[in-house]
């Protein structure tokens, strides 16, 4: 059963849940255009609001998820998959393990996000981050920025089909899990989700 969100004046934007990166000190939310929904400027972890939204109920099966999104310059949207999902003492909920399918100007990346530290150098001095970021696969081709993009993965047992406007690749992963949350992520830049839609196939 194929479910579409609709972020035309934030339409559906309540029927999906906000959940955090461990990078994030501030819990921000997306803001609402007409036509779409976007995330904002903001000092910390970058120069831009880092914000993602998860379906209420975990998937299984094979699944189908589409975004359309578009972004600035060195925006990043992204679609994640997880089943690693916790809620703090605030109420807020929070992601470890994570799976990412991250489209920007040079192509398209596959990460798998672990919640384990890792320790960067920024302008000469050691930074420790509270997740370490594992590249899984990296497809080169050019992507225009504030251009309409849809963004689909499907998830077959442990591959992930994706197409990016057309263009599609295969990725193995057996690490993923059997039943999981989805959902998108605003990354790195000024990024902005118009639709997304889950449909679900029992096996």
């Amino acid at each position: 059963m194929k479910k579409i969100y609709s972020f035309q004046n934030g339409a559906d934007l309540n029927k999906l849940d906000y959940v955090y990166s461990p990078l994030c000190e501030e819990y921000k939310t997306f803001r609402i255009e007409e036509r779409c929904i976007v995330n904002a400027t903001n000092p910390f972890p970058s120069r831009f609001d880092y914000i993602s939204l998860i379906e209420k109920t975990k998937r299984s099966g094979s699944v189908t998820m589409t975004a359309r999104c578009s972004f600035e310059s060195y925006g990043a949207p992204l679609l994640l998959i997880s089943n690693d999902i916790r809620t703090d003492e605030n109420g807020k909920k929070l992601y470890g393990e994570l799976f990412e399918v991250v489209v920007f100007e040079k192509g398209c990346n596959v990460w798998r996000i672990l919640p384990q530290p890792y320790e960067i150098t920024v302008n000469s001095k050691p930074y420790r981050l509270p997740i370490t970021p594992v590249s899984l696969h990296t497809e080169s081709f050019e992507i225009a920025g504030n251009t309409l993009i849809d963004l689909q993965v499907e998830i077959v047992s442990k591959t992930l089909k994706i197409n990016v406007n057309g263009r599609t690749f295969d990725v193995t992963i057996p690490q993923l899990p059997d039943e999981f949350f989805v959902g998108f992520t605003a990354c790195e830049g000024i990024n902005r989700f118009y639709e997304f839609t889950v449909d679900e196939q029992i096996i």
